[in-house]
Parts: C-alpha cells; structure tokens; sequence
C-alpha cells in the first residue's frame, strides 16, 4: 500500500499544502526542475534564493538609473530641474494674468462675478418718475418722467415706446402715457393719480410697463418698473432713475422656427423646430404645450395650421413643416402669428405667449422675415421670445 505523500493526519495535510503553495509561488518564476526539488525546505530555499537574487537585480538598476540621472544632469542642467523651475515660474506668472481683473475695466476673472449657470442681464434702459402722496385728499400722484437708452425694437434703430402703470393687486385702474415716436431717449413728463387710502398704502405695488408701440400688430412689452409702496418713505416727493427690467410675465419661454419662401411655386414653409424654457402652466411644475401657425392679412386670420401636443414637458421638440400657397405680390401684405398654448382636457386651454413675424413685425420678428425675402429657396431659422397679450 503506497504511502501518500506528506504523511498522514493533520501534520501532513498541513505539509502538503503548503508544499502545492511554495510550488505555485515559483513554478513561474524559477528554471529550476521539478524531480530536484524534493521537500518542503528545498522549496523554501529556492524561494529564498530568488527573491535575493531578484532584490540585488533591482538593486543595481536602481543603482544604474540614479548614475545615469547624475551624469545627465552634469551635461544639460537645462533639461532637468531648472528647466523645470523655469516653466512653472513662467506658466505662474501667466495664470496670474490671465485671472487677475483688468486695470480700470469691469471685467472680473471667469466664475468670480457669477455661477456657471447664471445668465447676464439684459440691459433695457432707465426710467425716471416722481412719486408724491397727498395724506389729506389720500391720493398717490405718479409722475412718469422720461426714459433712456431703451433697446431699438424696429429695423430702423428706432422704437416707439409708451409707459403703461397700474397698481397692484387690484389692477383696476389704469393709465398710459401717449406713444413718442421713433425715440429711445423719450421725454413723457406726464402725472397720474390714483385713490389709495392711507390704511391700503403699505400693500400697494406701483407698476410702471414700457411698451413699444406696433400700429399693426402686438405691442411689444420692453420691460418694467416695479415700487413697493410700503418700502418707500411717502412722507417727502420720491424722484428716481431706475433701471428697467423684464417683466416676469415676460419669461414665457422661446420657440425655434424655420422659414423659407419659394418664389416661382408661390409657397412659404414654415417649420416648428422646438420651444425651450416655457412657463410652468400645471400643479407639477409642467405643461402640454402645442403650438398654431395663423397666415394673417390685414388683422384677418387667412389659415391656421396646428401641430401636435406634446405632453408633461417644458422643451417639446416638434420638426414639424407646414406650407402655404402665398404670391410674391401677397407676401408684402400677409404676416404670420405664432401662438403657444397649453393643452387643457378638462377646462379650456391655456395662451402661453404668442410671436408676430412680417412686416408690421418689429424686432427680430421683422428680421427674420426680411431674411428669409432675401435669400429664397434657403430656410432661414431664428429663435423667438414669447410675448404675453397687451392688455
């Protein structure tokens, strides 16, 4: 009966195993045979005997390199550390530059002035009125001054702007300035005067609207100016120059449209690309936007296209083409109206915001129209601001 190796028990189970473990360490790293190789010491030995052999080697290439290094260093002190030094010192000195603020300039190092995901605002111009309250007769007297620098809403460089006020939240009397033609420095100087009690002045909101005037189609709203009565001292005449904001009722959100003219097939295409950032109109933050396309002439509507509604979104992306049969001589006489709404299954829907593009356009409305009169056959694709309704 042959014995097995490593003995019976415990002890030699204990011996085999760790003879199999000795023998995978080096079965790939030693040359040496198998049948010389008897017992467990033998193994220990020769595992011994390499890892030596393998720390000297490491040893003296390790020893190698650092001569090498030295004897480099010794002729080109160039190429190593100074050169090394050099390079940092320099690309130091143009970090620093480049993030240090600008000398008598406004520009501040990038992330300084604000976070990554914060827009710049748009400058929209000042408004100058005069506010005085009269405690006996209990009436607030707004006098709207002037304005300056407001944006050119028309192609010509020009805008036709009005001041329309109202205080909230009652919103149930209101005045409007008369329209000063082609100005963007326009002088108003006109009062108004509201009943305001004087227990009701605190919660009272003086709103001052800047309108452009269109004679056609839309007013476009410029901006607004928005006084907290109950923030300001009614007790001396407030004369101020502030400057003029978006509305809230402005940020409706944007719409992409593609338009394009065929002259010799009288046919004008007009795609709904996508909308982005539009106003939450549901309880959840969301909204089921679809979008209507009115060829208009003379303030009737001619043809009205639709496109599909597209649900629980506030970026609906569409790509949807519609045409109409329009004449070289009728183009200088229609426009279109670009409605966005919200769908309602239950109650009516819901105007988002709307866009007028043609020539009684004004903007980038008129822009684009002219763009796609200038180069036929060629789509020509502009984003749109949604407009609220003037009221």
């Amino acid at each position: 009966m042959k014995r097995r190796r490593g003995g019976k028990g415990e002890k030699g189970r204990r011996m085999l195993k760790e003879r199999r473990y000795v023998w995978r360490e080096c079965r790939w790293t030693c040359h040496w045979d198998k049948k010389n190789i008897k017992t467990i010491s033998n193994l220990k030995l020769a595992k011994n005997n390499y890892s030596k052999k393998r720390r000297r080697r490491h040893l003296v290439k390790s020893e190698n390199e650092e001569e090498s290094k030295q004897q480099q260093q010794k002729k080109s002190p160039l190429l190593t550390g100074q050169l090394g030094k050099s390079l940092v010192d320099k690309c130091r000195k143009q970090l620093e530059e480049m993030t240090s603020p600008l000398p008598n300039s406004g520009r501040k190092p990038p992330g300084s002035a604000r976070g990554e995901g914060e827009k710049e605002k748009k400058f929209l111009g000042m408004l100058s009125y005069k506010i005085d309250y009269d405690f006996d007769k209990s009436i607030l007297n707004v006098n709207v001054l002037s304005a300056e620098n407001l944006p050119a809403m028309d192609l010509g460089g020009t805008s036709d702007p009005y001041v329309k006020l109202y205080l909230l939240p009652d919103k149930k009397k209101k005045f409007q300035t008369k329209v000063q033609r082609k100005s963007l420095n326009p002088v108003f100087n006109e009062s108004f005067q509201f009943k305001v009690p004087y227990n009701e002045i605190n919660s009272q909101t003086l709103v001052m609207n800047v309108f452009d005037f269109d004679r056609f189609g839309k007013h476009d709203q410029i901006g607004q100016v928005s006084v907290p009565l109950g923030k300001v001292d009614l007790a001396t005449t407030i004369e101020k120059t502030v400057a003029i904001e978006a509305s809230p009722e402005n940020r409706l959100g944007e719409v992409c449209l593609a338009l394009r003219y065929v002259p010799n097939k009288n046919k004008l295409t007009v795609v709904v690309m996508e909308c982005k950032n539009l106003k939450k109109m549901d309880v959840l933050g969301l909204s089921d936007p679809y979008v209507k396309i009115y060829l208009m002439a003379q303030n009737k509507r001619l043809e009205k296209k639709k496109t599909t509604i597209k649900m629980k979104t506030l970026n609906p992306y569409y790509n949807e083409s519609f045409s109409y049969e329009v004449s070289p001589e009728k183009l200088q006489r229609v426009h279109l109206h670009i409605i966005v709404s919200d769908y309602d299954r239950v109650g009516s829907n819901e105007r988002i915001g709307h866009v007028i593009i043609g020539n009684n356009a004004s903007g980038v409305g008129l822009k684009h129209w002219h763009d796609m009169i200038a180069t036929p056959r060629r789509s020509v694709a502009a984003w749109h601001a949604l407009q609220p309704d003037a009221d």
